[in-house]
């Protein structure tokens, strides 16, 4: 059996080409990486100031802004001054936002689908189900 260490190493090139891919597979005029990322925040969490969403995506504010202006070009975000502080920007994701993400999902989707119907068998998938519930456990684990 390979060592923990060679297991965990195996799991985070795997989990990272796993991620990639899936990020690469999207449809003609879909968000790019950065913009999904926005996007996904603002439909998990709703609104917020631009500060908020930088802060999520550990990215400078500026990062964040120029990310956004691109969402509003394609409008599929909006910004509008903050009802509480004049001072700063509150963004939200439009309707048409939502769709384009959800477009974006089910393209990922699909391909994560095709490859496991062509190159896993059922007992594959059973086990790759399985193996989920333990990643999810180490994925929500917290910090001692």
């Amino acid at each position: 059996m390979d060592s923990i260490d060679d297991i965990a190493a195996r799991l985070r090139v795997v989990i990272r080409l796993v991620y990639r891919r899936v990020q690469t597979e999207t449809g003609e005029g879909s968000p790019t990486r950065s913009e999904q990322a926005a996007m996904s925040w603002l439909d998990e969490r709703g609104s917020m100031t631009l500060g908020a969403l930088a802060a999520l995506e550990q990215v400078r504010q500026q990062s964040m802004s120029q990310s956004v202006d691109a969402l509003e070009q394609r409008g599929w975000a909006q910004r509008a001054p903050d009802p509480n502080d004049r001072r700063q920007v509150i963004v939200s994701l439009t309707e048409n936002g939502r769709e384009a993400l959800e477009i974006g999902r089910s393209v990922r989707q699909a391909w994560i689908v095709d490859a496991m119907t062509r190159l896993l068998s059922e007992d594959e998938r059973r086990a790759l189900s399985q193996s989920l519930d333990l990643l999810e456990r180490i994925a929500r684990a917290e910090r001692e």
